[in-house]
């Protein structure tokens, strides 16, 4: 037998938290990915269990286990990576984003116009 895994106690918040994380088509699929190994080994199972379920390593439920206990729901997004900090804002890419969203909608809606007009 190994070492001793690291107690994991879930609060009730938590799992309402973890079990909305783990059913979530919007965030990213890794986040989601971990969420539900947290339930599991929640729900009792054991460390190599969750690797075989999630064709992962021990050591990778290990770490991910470890992150929970020691910093919550926080702990299981990613750390940032170091490296050259981005040269564009949150705000400044969400307002990008925002103009090629209208703009293709307003593509669309020319497009539609012409079908209707050709009809």
């Amino acid at each position: 037998m190994g070492r001793p895994a690291v107690e994991l106690m879930v609060t009730a918040e938590d799992r309402r938290q973890l079990e909305s994380i783990a059913r979530s088509q919007s965030l990213p699929a890794a986040l989601s990915r971990r969420a539900q190994m947290i339930l599991r080994l929640a729900d009792g199972e054991t460390n190599s269990a969750v690797a075989r379920r999630y064709r992962v390593s021990r050591p990778t439920v290990s770490l991910w286990r470890k992150r929970y206990a020691e910093h919550g729901i926080t702990g299981l997004h990613n750390e940032l990576k170091p490296g050259r900090p981005r040269s564009t804002g949150e705000d400044e890419i969400a307002t990008r984003r925002r103009a090629e969203l209208r703009a293709d909608l307003e593509s669309a809606a020319r497009f539609l116009a012409l079908l209707d007009a050709a009809a």
